[in-house]
């Protein structure tokens, strides 16, 4: 019982490490996009390659997307990735969408 309830412990711990992540990434690349006058290719290119390097491992996989929105007063950014999981996917009720984080970041009003 008491692996167990490490074991839990240990997958919650990764996860909120995992989200804290992703929402930096995402709000770094949007302070980063909102320098820009206007969102082009290669700014947008710049950003979306900071970002998967923040994430390390989570930003190669290719199930991970970043999306990029740009308004006349703010910057939008959008991430959403699969997170790292501990415990086997049998052990999740609903693997695919517990294990799904998505962070958005604003700049602006």
């Amino acid at each position: 019982m008491f692996l167990l309830t490490m074991l839990l412990a240990t997958h919650v711990a990764v996860g909120l490490w995992a989200r804290s992540v992703v929402t930096s990434a995402a709000q770094d690349g949007a302070r980063r996009l909102a320098t820009y006058d206007q969102i082009d290719a290669s700014n947008s290119s710049a950003v979306d390659a900071r970002i998967r390097r923040q994430l390390g491992s989570l930003g190669s996989r290719s199930d991970t997307k970043i999306e990029f929105r740009q308004s006349a007063t703010s910057v939008e950014v959008r991430v959403t990735a699969n997170l790292p999981s501990i415990l086997p996917a049998n052990m999740l009720e609903n693997a695919n969408t517990i294990r799904v984080t998505e962070a958005v970041a604003r700049v602006g009003q």
